[in-house]
This record gives structure tokens, sequence and C-alpha cells, in this order.
């Protein structure tokens, strides 16, 4: 192989690789609008970019660690296709509805206007009472990487129901009284209000902090989970493997 071809070779391998590694760390969570448009959002800059349109619109929405993407109504639990926006009903639920999170085990939970803390299986659509928050949520209901459950309520608050159980906690006052979505990535709790201000909340006293604002008229949120295929940076390095062996091999041969 000529000196030219190597050097091709090695400058695509590279820049693919500068170009593909960042994405593994990007922040992303999904988001639902007023006008039934489902939008991605990079929460480390704010930018968005329009997915799909749903039938209806999303109250909330919850992405659970496998991909599959839910929403509600105010009284019905949908599963949703990202790419076509198309929404199946799956459930009827109980109360008036407007926060919805996944659990780690495949389980919903959902709130509303009772602050009544319900969880579901999207299999059976079987609803049970686990708890209550003790006041309206305001739009959202999010799980920390201990497995306690928190909510935006509409008085401004950031509460808490304990992992394992126990009483409901008022963590603070956020601010906002429309934190409709709510995110927590790497340990980091993320809300956006109905007017698009993407915000990082702290999870210790509910203080917030301005990141962006989105523009958009945001009714939920939830987290981005990809497809369980490797991370692009993994692919990345496999090719880097696999070129770097081409040229080697490449190179042995007669000229």
């Amino acid at each position: 192989m000529t000196l030219s071809i190597r050097r091709i070779l090695v400058c695509v391998m590279v820049v693919t690789a500068l170009m593909m590694c960042p994405l593994a760390h990007a922040g992303l969570m999904y988001v639902s609008d007023f006008n039934r448009v489902l939008w991605l959002v990079d929460t480390t800059s704010g930018a968005a970019q329009q997915v799909s349109v749903t039938p209806c619109a999303m109250t909330d929405l919850a992405m659970t660690a496998d991909g599959v993407l839910f929403g509600v109504d105010y009284s019905s639990l949908y599963r949703i296709d990202v790419l076509s926006g198309a929404a199946t009903a799956i459930a009827r639920l109980i109360g008036s509805v407007n926060a919805l999170t996944a659990a780690p085990d495949g389980l919903l939970y959902y709130t509303g206007s009772s602050g009544q803390v319900y969880a579901v299986d999207p299999a059976s659509g079987v609803s049970h009472a686990v708890g209550n928050m003790g006041f309206p949520s305001a739009g959202d209901l999010e799980f920390d990487p201990a497995g306690n459950l928190f909510m935006s309520a509409i008085s401004g608050e950031l509460r808490m129901l304990p992992a394992g159980g126990g009483a409901m906690k008022v963590i603070g006052q956020m601010g906002y009284s429309d934190v409709y979505g709510l995110s927590f990535q790497d340990g980091v709790l993320f809300g956006i209000t109905s007017g698009g201000k993407l915000l990082t909340i702290n999870p210790q006293s509910g203080a917030t902090q301005l990141l962006a604002s989105t523009q958009i008229p945001a009714f939920g949120a939830t987290t981005f989970f990809a497809d369980p295929l490797p991370e692009p940076g993994t692919i990345v390095l496999m090719g880097l493997g696999a070129g770097a062996l081409l040229m080697q091999r490449l190179g042995k041969r007669p000229r």
C-alpha cells in the first residue's frame, strides 16, 4: 500500500474517532410539548431537535432502560414509537395524571393532581398505590440512582419519597412552579419548565441554576436511553483496531 493511501486511511480513522467518541457521553432527554411535538434535547447545550409528532399532547414521558418510550395524557398510558410518533393506548390510569417515570425493574410510576403515587405494570395495566407526595404534582417524577423518588410540585417545591419507604420529605424550593420535566443523568438532576427553561436542580436543597432557554413549551420529559448496543466510542475503538490490522497486513504484501 502506498504512503498516500496509508495517510488517507489514518486520517479517516482519527476523524471518525473525534466525531463519534463524545456522543457516548452526551446528555440527552426527550421532551413533549403542548403542540404534541416530541423533542430530543441536549442537556449540555440546550440544543433541541424535533423528532416526531404524537396523536395527542403527552402530559409526561418515561423511557425504560431498554429504550421503550411511554407517555400519559391525564388519563391513559401509551406506548410511543419514537420515530413515527404513533401511540398505542395500553392502560387507563387512576386520577388526573401529569407525571410519569420508569423504575429500573420496568415498572412505571405516576401521580398528578392528588399527589398520590401509583405503580403500574405496563404489561398488565394494573395500578397500585405506593405512597403520597402530600401535594399536587407540577408535572414530573424521577428516580435518582439510589432509588429515591423525586417530584416537582406546583408549589415550586422539590419533594421526595425515600427508597425503601418512609415519610415524604420536602427537599426545598426550586423557585419555579412549572417544572414539568425532570431527568437524572450521571447523578445530575435536570429540569425543564413550561417556558422551555433548562435547569439543574440540587437534589439536596432544591436550588436551581439556569442552563439554557430551549423555547420549547414543555409538557413533560424523560431521560434518553439508547437501544442496548455498544456505545459509539466502543465501536470506534473496534474500528481503529481493525483498521490498524488491515494496514499492517496490506503493508506486508509483496511490492
